[in-house]
């Protein structure tokens, strides 16, 4: 009777809408803190949880300084740009509801419902305030070279003009205008990238640059907001439950744990983290471990892998000796077997290089460089021969910059510096190096030989070429006028095929030309655990998860 009574009780203080402990709402059980419905196999709400490494950087201000930010560590899900790209790279709303592009003028019409944080609406006044703090030399961000699309941004960045004259400019609240250098058709692409977010100004005019480090100070508009943030140790993401756009995840609570990468997959293994997925800059799987990981079924049912968008080169400074006599650097080119360190290093993971432009890339044309960039041991040392040093007596003595941020990097180095030796006869010595040394060395015109690599930001051919402009890019040690002016005609070219193929010349020019001696196009891999579910599939069959982008959104934790 007893029992009985128990049970009356409940079910009578149940109809009456009273809560009882212990019990949980089954219409709500399903449900997250964006008011989300949960997939059918999910584990409930509370148990949305992932814990992933990420590479340390120094603030979570990736609008002004992407390069030297915890963008791997979560930034990148705290802010919504005007629109995102999905696993197709195909630009969808996020911020924006809407835009159009007129000329050389793009306007973008704001979600009017839009909220930072704290409430207070995202108005475009916080785009045109992010944009022009990111182009002010004051600010010093490392990434201004990636808006040379907007009109006077050079000008402004070399400070030949104020920021405030940078033709980017809101109507109204909900209105952002922002013009280009002539017609340039993929400029939506780079307003997706997440560096292209708005900016809280009431927080850094009262705080200053540390406003995005605290938890209380740290507004933010995107799913995301900061609820701890110890360098070294713990940074920890928790729903912007006011955020109300389209992209909306599962995932309620992201555990970062900062390091260098190597750690990452022991602590994988443990079971200490839930993934390794792949930051744009590496990949956090080791050559040595992918080899270990295919041997083994069980991680190789939690393994993805795939083609990339990336192409690893060497680099000449041609205006200086010997890299200023053409055949000396054919002859590095020709001495070099892409496809044995694809095999070597990334056990087949990727594919040989011929020109900067990776495989099914717009503007990649199937076998137009081969002939320039292939592997030729024997015309190596002709070449090298007619150009003053047979079998490499008299070669002068260079140093082979490299940086040291992953493990393939190094071993690339090593297997150029044995090939060199075997197929010319030339000994050359390794400078490796720290990434930022490296770069601001590369700026300063220190490094007249040195391995690079470029993955994309956005699906257009000028991602991967303007590189090589000496006024767009950052390689100026090469600077051909035959290639400026393709890159310069194609940026404003308005039929989209002949766009194409113009920039497809180019790379042909860069390739001919030896501006670089192209060596292979990386893949990449990723590791999650079998309760991470909903991991995407693009259009071309892989599996994995665009880390900058919407995928990390579509995942989340089964029962």
């Amino acid at each position: 009777m007893k029992l009985k009574s128990v049970c009356l009780m409940l079910l009578i203080f149940i109809a009456a809408g009273f809560p009882v402990a212990g019990l949980v709402d089954p219409a709500k059980a399903d449900v997250n803190a964006w008011g989300v419905k949960l997939p059918a196999d999910a584990a409930p709400a509370s148990e949305q949880v992932l814990t992933l490494p990420c590479q340390q950087g120094k603030h979570m201000d990736i609008s002004a300084h992407f390069y030297d930010s915890d963008k791997s560590c979560g930034a990148v899900w705290m802010f919504e740009p005007l629109v995102n790209l999905n696993e197709n790279n195909e630009v969808v709303p996020a911020a924006a509801e809407k835009w159009e592009r007129d000329g050389d003028k793009w306007t973008f019409h704001l979600r009017k419902e839009a909220v930072w944080s704290d409430g207070s609406p995202v108005t475009a006044a916080d785009f045109e305030a992010a944009l022009k703090r990111h182009l002010d030399p004051k600010t010093g961000g490392s990434w201004t070279w990636y808006y040379s699309d907007i009109k006077d941004s050079k000008a402004v960045t070399e400070g030949e003009k104020p920021p405030a004259e940078l033709p980017v400019y809101a109507v109204d609240d909900y209105t952002l205008v922002i013009e280009t250098n002539g017609e340039v058709p993929y400029f939506d692409q780079i307003m997706a990238y997440p560096s292209s977010i708005p900016l809280p100004r009431k927080m850094l005019e009262k705080y200053g640059e540390n406003w995005n480090t605290n938890p209380e100070t740290c507004l933010s508009n995107g799913p995301y907001k900061l609820a701890s943030y110890k360098p070294g140790e713990e940074i920890v993401l928790v729903p912007n439950t006011l955020y109300n756009g389209p992209n909306k995840p599962y995932v309620e609570k992201f555990i970062m744990k900062p390091g260098d990468g190597t750690s990452d997959f022991p602590a994988y293994q443990a079971g200490e983290v839930d993934g390794l997925f792949a930051d744009q800059d590496t990949t956090p799987i080791s050559p040595s471990n992918y080899r270990f990981i295919k041997k083994d079924a069980g991680l190789k049912a939690e393994l993805y892998d795939y083609p990339y968008y990336a192409t690893r080169y060497i680099f000449f400074d041609t205006t200086v000796k010997p890299w200023d006599d053409i055949r000396v650097r054919e002859a590095i080119t020709r001495a070099l077997d892409g496809e044995a360190m694809i095999k070597v290093i990334y056990d087949g993971l990727g594919a040989r290089a011929y020109g900067m432009l990776p495989i099914g890339f717009p503007g990649y044309v199937k076998g137009a460089n081969d002939e320039y960039q292939s592997y030729d041991p024997e015309k190596a040392k002709k070449l090298l021969s007619e150009a003053g040093y047979p079998n490499g007596e008299g070669f002068p003595e260079v140093e082979l910059w490299v940086k040291t941020y992953e493990q393939a990097l190094p071993k690339t180095a090593e297997m150029v510096q044995q090939m060199l030796k075997k197929n010319l006869g030339i000994e050359i010595k390794i400078r490796p190096v720290e990434s930022k040394f490296f770069n601001s060395s590369m700026s300063e015109g220190m490094i007249d030989f040195g391995i690079q690599n470029w993955q994309y930001d956005y699906v257009d051919p000028s991602n991967f070429l303007n590189v090589w402009h000496p006024e767009l890019g950052r390689h100026k040690e090469w600077n051909n006028a035959e290639y400026n002016a393709l890159i310069e005609k194609a940026t404003a070219w308005k039929d989209a095929k002949e766009r194409i193929a113009l920039y497809a010349q180019a790379d042909n020019i860069l390739s001919k030309t030896y501006g670089g001696a192209f060596l292979y196009h990386m893949g990449q891999a990723q590791m999650w655990k079998p309760y991470i579910k909903g991991i995407p599939t693009d259009a071309a069959g892989n599996k994995r998860v665009p880390y900058y982008f919407l995928g990390m959104y579509q995942i989340y934790k089964a029962k």
